[in-house]
């Protein structure tokens, strides 16, 4: 397309690359990675605890009728829906 305009230097995707390939990055000292297991952990309990919920069984419930490419799961269905609809509902699960 005659006319484009693409930014010089890196995008902010590509720093954040960079940055976190770093060979003295300070965010891979054991704390944090522990901290952030942890956090995980937490969110997918969290997750499984509201399961049959009835604040986010509605919202679940639109998620996988809305169909879409089977590409990701949402914690406790046994089909696949659209990754959109897998961000959806597994944000409202946690």
């Amino acid at each position: 397309m005659e006319g484009s305009h693409r930014p010089r230097g890196p995008t902010a995707l590509e720093k954040l690359a960079d940055w976190s390939l770093e060979p003295n990055a300070a965010y891979r000292a054991k704390l944090p990675i522990e901290q952030a297991k942890l956090l995980v952990l937490d969110s997918i309990g969290c997750a499984f605890a509201a399961i049959g919920t009835h604040g986010v069984d509605g919202v679940v419930d639109v998620c996988m009728e809305s169909g879409g490419a089977p590409e990701a799961t949402v914690i406790g269905q046994k089909t696949r829906t659209s990754a959109a609809n897998a961000v959806l509902a597994n944000g409202a699960l946690v």
